[in-house]
């Protein structure tokens, strides 16, 4: 009855309001590999009136608090200014992966390719700021508000709410003292106070370990070359960078900003750390290539002190942030256990009517028809259950309208902030008019959908259902860190257990050096990625200048990808060594004096892998010692049978090590699991994270995939998702006519 109802729906646009899934439904994460043709591509108007998928203790404020100069105009068009706060408060309100303090991190951003990156991001935000609060008013300025309207814009406008409950009635409650300050610098030193760091340049050439061996053979010796005629001052280090390296930072001479250990791989870091200010690294061999650094200066470490204006800074920024999240925390708690009190009556999901309120607060009522008006992706895929994502949503709603009524008919109903975004969630509301414009236009036939159910199988095939266990290791020893606890996690699962080593060992003997996995790396690297990830802007400047993330050109590729594992990565500017030939007078001694010992080697024998001492023997005489080898990535698979032993065996006074098994779930149904577990085969797990005190990871144990229904069961189904694409597919096309002719201009510069 239900489907036959939908095709009903379909073919009469009696129900247009609910034939939408939005850029952020799974129906668009799984059309997007089609790209352009039957099935388009996603909606760039980003996350608008997306289900909500994260905990409602999340806010901007919490990770930055700028709100965007009101005066700073970053765009112009032939429909007026965009100045920085309108951006700010759009992406707010529209809760988008865009980070709404991306133009504060544009600003500190010293290297060139991550600001073109983010320049990116950034027109894309405000090209989603100008079609929906200037074209899309005009595209349906002779179509009425009505019911469902006014309940989509009272349900966006609840985010312009939150913003101000927090922006104004929170911040208002803040007190430092001195002696928090105090405090907070102590507990906070290593964000805060610069630890000894290097200044350096390097040179390096492509050459893949999967290429031919000649031909790496031939890239070794262009750089041992090289090297030799910058010891014998043929050509200087920042000249032979200019010329030969491949790396982003050639145009500074190879220089880049200075960097901390721990932050690029090992054998680069062991190298630099043997060399004097002006002497030259062997040649490395590191992820994609070949390596030739030079020590500039090693900085030392900033003593902690509150007179320092920048660390005085950093400390009043985040103790405020800090404060204003428990404050928040604290009275939302208040407000919802012992004032509003919302009921949550939405389980079982599938068996509610339309008709059946679901939620209610304070005198607020929504039903479950009325929520899948507002957000119709929550059923747009027939074949898994929306239960979560339904309840997350439903979460958010009510105690964002618990929070509306703090704020209704009181004096911060007039915030400068309220109105404006009041008027954009309306602009949103205005867009899912737009849609069912177009989708009252479509006119469907069987067999138009029945050729697009043939050629598009991915569509219909239901979710695979994946077995999750949950991997947890809990410190019991408070002298332990959170990278000792995610190293000694990943210990335990690819050693097998046993006898775990005390956190109070020194970190060589310990072992505790992060893995050197493409993965972890990238988590460790990726300061500035604002696809909606949330960099904090403001704990070091080093945050944002050692994120030199560089996409400039296919022929070099990504920095991140170009060092893996925490590597080098492009951008930064300083002036040239003032020694000739970039060579201190030590290294002008007779050639076996001037021989280095090896990256890799630590004078006993060993050296140190990804997971510590490895106990490797150093190479025999006459290898060649200039090129370092990687060790083997450690690949993450772990039997069922295994995973249970390696618990069972695990014997340590300072972690817990723990397995929860979730059964068979729909991961894109589960908000809290990392997302790329959906991705993730069948015997692997995912790179251990340090969450909530503890390092936690996920294993997929087994896959279950349910066969393709047939045209006939889903018949109701394939014209529902005709109609998402083609209107989808209408609306972009629009959208890009629209901007093209807008005279769209940026200045991002300050």
């Amino acid at each position: 009855m239900r489907g036959a109802c939908r095709v009903l729906a379909v073919l009469l646009c009696l129900a247009a309001a609910s034939v939408y899934a939005l850029s952020g439904s799974k129906f668009h994460q799984r059309t997007a590999a089609f790209g352009f043709g039957s099935v388009g591509s996603g909606v760039p108007v980003g996350s608008v009136l997306q289900p909500v998928g994260t905990g409602i203790s999340d806010h901007p404020l919490f990770e930055s608090l700028y709100i965007g100069e009101p005066d700073r105009v970053v765009a112009t068009s032939r429909y007026g200014k965009v100045t920085a706060r309108d951006l700010y408060l759009f992406l707010v309100l529209t809760r988008s992966k865009i980070s709404p303090y991306i133009l504060e991190v544009f600003d500190k951003t010293k290297s060139p390719s991550e600001k073109e990156e983010l320049a990116k991001q950034i027109r894309r935000a405000i090209e989603d700021y100008v079609f929906v609060n200037h074209i899309v008013p005009r595209l349906v300025a002779g179509e009425p508000f009505n019911e469902i309207d006014e309940a989509r814009a009272q349900v966006t406008a609840l985010e312009a709410y939150r913003f101000v409950y927090v922006a104004n009635l929170e911040r208002s409650k803040i007190k430092l003292t001195d002696a928090d300050r105090v405090k907070y610098l102590q507990e906070h030193r290593t964000e805060i106070a610069q630890p000894e760091r290097w200044r350096v340049r390097y040179i390096f050439m492509r050459s893949e370990e999967t290429d031919p061996l000649d031909k790496q053979d031939e890239v070794q010796k262009r750089m041992e070359d090289l090297r030799r005629d910058i010891l014998r001052g043929k050509i200087d280090f920042p000249e032979a960078a200019r010329k030969f390296s491949e790396a982003p930072s050639a145009a500074q001479g190879g220089e880049v900003p200075p960097f901390k250990r721990g932050e690029f791989f090992y054998y680069l870091e062991d190298a630099v750390s043997r060399l004097q200010p002006g002497e030259l690294s062997e040649v490395i061999r590191g992820p994609h290539g070949f390596y030739l650094v030079q020590l500039i200066e090693v900085l030392p470490p900033e003593e902690l002190s509150l007179d320092n204006p920048v660390q005085a800074g950093k400390v009043e920024d985040g103790l405020t942030r800090q404060v204003l999240r428990a404050q928040y925390l604290w009275d939302l708690k208040v407000l919802l256990e012992e004032k509003r009190r919302p009921i949550y009556n939405i389980r079982p999901w599938d068996e509610k009517k339309l008709e059946d309120v679901v939620g209610e607060v304070a005198g607020f009522t929504i039903t479950k028809g009325q929520l899948l008006n507002i957000f119709p992706s929550l059923e747009s895929h027939e074949l898994v259950s929306q239960e979560q994502s339904a309840e997350y949503t439903l979460k958010r709603i009510l105690e964002g309208e618990a929070i509306a009524q703090e704020i209704r008919g009181t004096e911060l109903e007039n915030s400068p902030y309220l109105q404006p975004m009041l008027e954009m969630a309306r602009n949103v509301a205005r867009v899912e008019k737009l849609k069912e414009k177009l989708s009252c236009e479509l006119r469907p036939s069987r067999s138009t959908v029945f050729q697009f159910w043939k050629n598009n199988p991915e569509l219909f095939t239901p979710l695979p259902m994946k077995r999750i266990i949950e991997v947890t290791l809990t410190p019991l020893n408070t002298a332990s860190v959170p990278e000792q606890t995610v190293a000694e996690l990943e210990r335990a699962l690819a050693e097998g257990g046993g006898e775990a080593p005390s956190p109070l060992q020194p970190r060589g003997a310990a072992g505790y050096t992060l893995p050197s996995s493409p993965e972890f790396a990238e988590e460790l690297t990726s300061a500035t990625a604002q696809a909606g990830a949330k960099t904090d802007v403001n704990t070091s400047r080093s945050e944002e200048e050692r994120s030199f993330s560089s996409k400039d050109s296919d022929s070099t590729h990504s920095a991140s990808e170009e060092l893996t594992s925490g590597s080098l990565r492009g951008g930064g500017a300083g002036q040239d060594s003032p020694t000739v030939g970039g060579v201190s007078p030590k290294t002008k001694k007779s050639k076996q004096a001037e021989k280095q010992k090896p990256a890799y080697d630590n004078g006993t024998g060993t050296w140190h892998g990804p997971l510590g001492f490895v106990g490797q023997e150093t190479p025999a005489s006459g290898t060649n010692t200039s090129v370092q080898k990687m060790p083997p990535v450690h690949a993450r698979t772990i039997t069922p049978t295994r995973l249970r032993e390696v618990v069972a065996n695990y014997r340590s006074a300072d972690w817990q090590l723990t397995y929860r098994d979730l059964g068979y779930v729909y991961v894109e149904d589960m908000p809290e699991l990392p997302p790329e577990l959906s991705q993730t085969p069948t015997g692997s797990y995912l790179p251990p994270k340090y969450k909530d005190g503890r390092a936690v990871t996920y294993v997929v144990e087994d896959t279950k995939r349910p066969p393709k229904p047939s045209f006939n069961e889903i018949e109701a189904y394939a014209y529902y998702v005709w109609q998402e694409v083609q209107v989808e597919k209408k609306f972009r096309e629009i959208r890009e006519k629209e901007l093209s002719g807008a005279e769209l201009k940026l200045s991002l510069e300050k």
